[in-house]
């Protein structure tokens, strides 16, 4: 059965999964029956570049703000996790369990902050390396009409 809590942890972690998807998504959504293990940075900034028409110079840079910003965005995730984990070890007959419930959920706030943050710089970051008109591109929504 879930808790309050379970499922504000649940939440949370889905909320970082859906901010780095939102970031990748438009540039290269693939077929429902196309499965595939997560891409990595390269790979994101390959489909990227063919998405957007982006030269090696391009490619390179976004891959490199992928790489840096992923590891920055993972430890942060790393922290939270363990944070998230921490909450969910308490029990109402732990020791100063309210108490600890209001530190933990107060660094648990700090941290999905970080998180969300993290994504939106990543994103502002990399629209600092398209013109206009590949902003436009990739905010277009993928549908089977302009995939072709």
């Amino acid at each position: 059965m879930l808790t309050n809590k379970k499922t504000g942890m649940i939440a949370v972690t889905c909320l970082g999964i859906a901010l780095i998807a939102g970031v990748t998504m438009k540039a290269f959504a693939e077929p429902e029956d196309a499965k595939m293990a997560a891409p990595n940075h390269e790979q994101l900034a390959e489909r990227i570049a063919d998405k957007l028409g982006l030269d090696s110079n391009a490619e390179e840079k976004v891959s490199a703000l992928f790489e840096r910003d992923g590891q920055k965005i993972r430890k942060i995730q790393e922290q939270l996790h363990k944070t998230q984990v921490a909450l969910s070890q308490l029990t109402p007959n732990s020791k100063g369990y309210l108490k600890q419930v209001d530190t933990l959920a107060d660094k648990s706030a700090k941290q999905t902050k970080a998180l969300t943050m993290a994504y939106a710089e990543n994103r502002a970051s990399l629209y600092e390396l398209l013109t206009p008109k590949q902003i436009k591109m990739l905010e277009t929504p993928a549908t089977p009409e302009n995939q072709k």
